[in-house]
């Protein structure tokens, strides 16, 4: 086996792990996003069995909280203490229960019914409360799974044409010592700009931690810094092989302002999603990206 295949190779095995690993995050997503919508639209109808089961454990722990802390030398009113219980009690209105307490009370989305802390069911889901079927909720699970396959499998793609586009683009740019040079201070920037970004989650992304070059633009947003360097770099060494081929061709324009858009400096992002239409200009850049690795990856095996 020669050195090309064994590449390639690499290459297909680490597109495969990132597809599993994107495809598994964003399964993960998207149970928890239809498990919080699922709840979010429970409605249990305020009958007076349904204020007895939904109020019975907070009431019970109130009354074990005054037991338990009334001999308690170190607390001086143990029934105020012990009142913020009664904030979870469950109020009917408009007909409908309110403040359900999420801390003594499970919605369990596939099977319609709440289960207490101890994973007892005590209420079933009947005609007269509005909830979501489990089916419906289910469609919405399917929906967000084939969406969340096709953008793995297409990000994978992506990333394995990327992959040989960055190859052959350093075996052909890296021949003198100035570009091996100018390439060395990009990938210093590069984890420059990593640290700093580590540097600023940990100390929460607050006003008073590290922002870009002290301009008050924060490395926490909408799309990661580290994300954005990559595609700068990324359309950079795509415009220098470009410019020296045809000057101002399509691809090089493209990519000049692709790196404009995606850099870390100047706050276009922001920009576009206050306009409204950084969805609209991801997907055009990511066709863009798409159609020019497409091109190199067939005048590649040419």
């Amino acid at each position: 086996m020669d050195k090309q295949k064994i590449i390639k190779i690499i290459f297909i095995i680490l597109s495969v792990v990132l597809f599993l690993f994107l495809l598994i995050s964003s399964i993960k997503k998207a149970i928890i996003e239809v498990s919080k919508k699922a709840n979010a639209t429970v409605q249990v109808f305020a009958s007076n069995r349904a204020q007895m089961i939904f109020n019975e454990d907070v009431f019970r722990s109130y009354r074990l909280c005054k037991k338990r802390e009334k001999t308690n030398k170190k607390i001086n009113d143990y029934i105020k203490y012990c009142g913020t219980i009664l904030n979870e009690v469950s109020i009917p209105d408009e007909g409908y229960l309110t403040n359900i307490s999420h801390k003594f009370y499970h919605y369990n989305w596939r099977s319609a019914n709440f289960s207490n802390k101890y994973g007892r069911v005590v209420y079933i889901m009947n005609d007269k409360d509005k909830y979501l079927k489990s089916g419906q909720c289910f469609l919405m699970l399917a929906n967000r799974f084939g969406i969340a396959i096709f953008k793995s499998f297409l990000l994978s793609v992506l990333f394995y044409f990327a992959l040989i586009l960055i190859k052959k683009l350093f075996t052909t740019v890296l021949k003198t010592t100035r570009i091996k040079i100018i390439c060395g201070g990009l990938i210093l920037m590069f984890l420059c700009w990593y640290y700093a970004y580590q540097y600023n989650m940990i100390t929460g992304g607050s006003g008073d931690s590290l922002a870009l070059l002290n301009g008050g633009l924060s490395l926490v947003g909408d799309i990661p810094v580290i994300l954005k360097i990559m595609i700068t770099i990324l359309a950079s060494l795509i415009v220098y092989k470009e410019y020296k081929i045809c000057k101002y061709g399509l691809w090089t324009i493209g990519f000049v302002i692709i790196a404009f858009i995606f850099n870390p400096l100047i706050p276009v992002i922001p920009f576009l999603s206050v306009v409204g239409i950084t969805r609209v200009v991801n997907t055009l850049c990511e066709i863009f990206f798409f159609i020019y690795l497409v091109k190199e990856y067939k005048s590649f095996n040419a």
